[in-house]
């Protein structure tokens, strides 16, 4: 017998349990909110915007007053922007936190170098490469602060070789190398480092122009003029007010062959300078 169907009503379905409420993201605590400024900082300064990197590592600081690295890259800003009495207190202060951090100390001596005081930069570097003695920031800035040194030059010979040796690939050390061998007249020292220089890049407008120091360091003008115009023809704009600013091209600046060199690159001047 077939069953008859069952006349009460069908049972009620449960409704779903409401979903539960998302927990908040709490807040970043001033400590957290502080890393995340200074890593935008650290961004900016990689981007050379030293004005937004100083802007943000203050906001940094703020939050965590007395973190070195923060400190560090504030002081770093300063030196960047020019402004080296600020860097100097604010590197301090990172070196109050963190004695004889390497990058502190650099900076802190070009700090000095900026701020007109030789001594205290070559004292500050020289103590960085006493408790660093290869850093590759610490060799090159000894080597170009010993090369503002009339009577160091042989002791800045000496970083920047042993510099060359650890970095065999960078430039700015072999020209700075040669400027070193340029001062004391050993030109065939110089001609090899800058050869080095160019092997590598060819165009390269700093060796270039040291090659025609070679020459008219000589008092060879004739023979530095085409390593002045290839200088020249690979040099930015900036750069090649520097190297017809330098004042080791005085006693020459009425030769008609370097007349004729202003002619091509700076035909104002060479019109300003006509006998």
């Amino acid at each position: 017998r077939t069953p008859s169907a069952s006349t009460s009503s069908s049972p009620t379905r449960a409704s779903a349990p409401a979903p539960a409420d998302t927990p908040e993201t709490p807040a970043p605590s001033p400590a957290e909110q502080a890393i995340l400024l200074l890593r935008e900082a650290e961004a900016a300064n990689r981007a050379s915007d030293y004005a937004s990197a100083e802007a943000l590592v203050l906001q940094s600081l703020a939050l965590q007053p007395r973190y070195a690295p923060s400190l560090r890259l504030l002081g770093h800003a300063y030196v960047c922007q020019g402004r080296p009495a600020d860097a100097i207190r604010a590197l301090r202060d990172a070196l109050a936190v963190e004695p004889l951090h390497p990058q502190a100390l650099c900076d802190l001596s070009l700090a000095f170098f900026l701020d007109q005081n030789p001594r205290a930069a070559l004292e500050t570097i020289e103590t960085c490469r006493r408790v660093h003695p290869d850093d590759p920031a610490a060799l090159i800035q000894h080597g170009m602060i010993l090369l503002t040194v009339p009577d160091r030059y042989s002791d800045a010979i000496e970083v920047l070789s042993r510099a060359s040796e650890i970095f065999p690939g960078n430039s700015a050390i072999r020209n700075n190398l040669a400027i070193a061998y340029l001062r004391t007249a050993q030109w065939d020292l110089a001609e090899s480092t800058l050869d080095a220089v160019l092997a590598d890049d060819p165009d390269n407008p700093t060796a270039l122009y040291h090659h025609a120091a070679i020459h008219f360091l000589q008092n060879d003008l004739p023979s530095a003029i085409p390593w002045l115009r290839r200088a020249l023809q690979a040099a930015s704009p900036d750069k090649q007010r520097v190297i017809l600013g330098d004042p080791d091209l005085d006693p020459f600046r009425r030769d008609p062959l370097f007349l004729s060199l202003l002619d091509e690159f700076d035909p104002a001047s060479s019109i300003r300078i006509q006998p």
